[in-house]
């Protein structure tokens, strides 16, 4: 077998694993394997699986080398001058929402309300479904716990959404942070999905991207980007992450804003 499909099938292997444990603790698991352990890691591995890894952040954006450096270091606030510097700082890292995209139902989520369904098309990537939001504001609320280590920390929360063409939707992603001794803070960021022909009427500023273009075969425009960047610090232990929808002319059914792939990432950064 050449190194090629090893390398292949090692970045399947992390991509199934990212959903529950960090980079380094599959690479602990694989080095059990002699043959892995003599030929991997190398500096295509660093850049494959950095690649895939910023992928889930940068949902927007084709990632490649070109631009991958230039945007981990405007996302963390440091600069990188190779792979193996951003694997530094993304090898602890993992998604810490379970069932992300709804593969499971509404399985693991705290508490979810509102019309949401689950669709198997229009999905982001790779992925197999996704949420979709319905007339009235629904939301799928998760706690998610933080490792326990005194390293600077940077909280990634967000997820790839979109809308139908002819139908309005409205994102919101609340944070509420849980420090020593159950203090609360609250942290909100919106974002609003016009449909071209309400574009044109609201001169507003469109916090989401792509720019609006032409929908797909199903209707549904290109995904744009809903995230929010909060800096840790020991005294955080725990968040309550709430991913809220809508569609913004009430039609009846499921026609809201799509959440293709929640995720929460820690960053360690110096």
């Amino acid at each position: 077998m050449s190194l090629s499909i090893n390398l292949n099938s090692i970045i399947l292997i992390f991509r199934r694993s990212a959903e529950f444990l960090s980079i380094s603790d599959t690479l602990n698991l694989l080095s059990l394997n002699k043959a892995f352990k003599s030929e991997l890691p190398n500096d295509e591995w660093f850049r494959r699986l950095c690649l895939l890894i910023l992928s889930d952040i940068f949902n927007d954006q084709i990632i490649d080398d070109n631009n991958s450096f230039s945007l981990l270091s405007e996302l963390l606030g440091c600069s990188f001058t190779n792979f193996r510097d951003i694997y530094s700082s993304i090898k602890h890292s993992y998604n810490l929402i379970k069932n992300p995209c709804g593969e499971f139902g509404f399985n693991y989520w705290n508490s979810y309300s509102g019309p949401w369904i689950i669709e198997n098309s229009g999905c982001w990537s790779n992925k197999k479904s996704t949420y979709v939001s319905g007339a009235f504001w629904c939301h799928l609320t998760q706690i998610v716990e933080f490792p326990e280590n005194s390293r600077p920390k940077l909280l990634v929360i967000g997820s790839p959404i979109r809308r139908k063409d002819v139908n309005g939707g409205e994102a919101r992603l609340e944070v509420e942070l849980i420090k020593e001794g159950n203090n609360k803070e609250k942290n909100v960021k919106k974002s609003r999905l016009f449909p071209a022909w309400k574009r044109e009427q609201n001169k507003r500023s469109i916090s989401i991207k792509p720019p609006l273009t032409e929908p797909d075969s199903q209707g549904l425009c290109n995904w744009g980007q809903l995230i929010m960047k909060i800096k840790l610090n020991k005294n955080y232990k725990k968040a309550s992450i709430s991913f809220y929808g809508k569609d913004e002319k009430y039609w009846k059914g499921a026609f809201g804003t799509r959440f293709g792939y929640c995720y929460a990432r820690i960053f360690y950064v110096n």
